[in-house]
């Protein structure tokens, strides 16, 4: 983490603009190793009183998906598929997915819906590089809908336009991307931030081999 400041008044473009914004630069240059997470102390405290004196009550996070192949190609036909299942659900041997034998109960489908709800009314495809595709997200609302006993997982849905390649997004199925209650684990979720993910995806080919229909092999 570090010291990190929101100004109620400013955009993007004014901010070059401000004439008050020397005090603040020269605290951050004036910073030492003994007084850096002192300065982090101050600057969230003043981000509080911000957002209290601006009657904003949310603090957004914005998510920026890129999914390429395995040499680096850009996938441009996909879906992203996030949903949320109680932490007590079987797991692969590895322990990172959901099995896909798993059905939902009630509440899982009531969350994954509330979550889906939120993520499509603020989603984004790059009209030029469809293999971005932008989230907005309030972290609170995450955690809100989570709580403590759900993790949040995701899968993938690729095409490639030919009938003899494709994508491996077995990987992918049901991926536990967020666990609330990891020990040790790292929070996903950061107010105030933009967070860049990329997903990258073994492509395979039909026409390496004829003689087994079901079985992909790398081109």
């Amino acid at each position: 983490m570090i010291p990190f400041k929101i100004y109620p008044e400013l955009t993007h473009a004014s901010i070059l603009e401000w004439k008050n914004c020397g005090t603040d630069v020269v605290r951050c240059l004036r910073a030492s190793a003994a007084s850096y997470n002192a300065l982090g102390t101050a600057f969230e405290k003043e981000t509080a009183q911000a957002y209290e004196l601006s009657g904003a009550k949310q603090q957004f996070q914005q998510f920026v998906f890129r999914v390429t192949d395995d040499r680096g190609n850009a996938v441009e036909d996909y879906h992203l598929q996030f949903n949320i299942w109680h932490r007590n659900r079987d797991k692969n041997q590895a322990g990172t997915s959901i099995v896909e034998s798993e059905h939902m109960d009630e509440f899982e489908e009531a969350k994954s819906a509330a979550l889906d709800e939120i993520l499509r009314k603020n989603a984004h495809t790059h009209s030029v590089s469809p293999e971005y595709k932008r989230f907005l997200v309030v972290p609170e609302d995450i955690d809100t809908i989570l709580g403590d006993e759900y993790v949040l997982t995701i899968s993938i849905a690729a095409e490639t336009g030919d009938r003899d390649i494709a994508y491996n997004t077995q990987e992918f199925e049901n991926y536990i991307i967020y666990d609330p209650k990891a020990p040790g684990g790292i929070s996903l979720f950061y107010p105030n931030t933009t967070t860049l993910i990329e997903v990258k995806l073994d492509r395979y080919s039909m026409l390496v081999t004829r003689h087994s229909p079901d079985l992909y092999h790398p081109m």
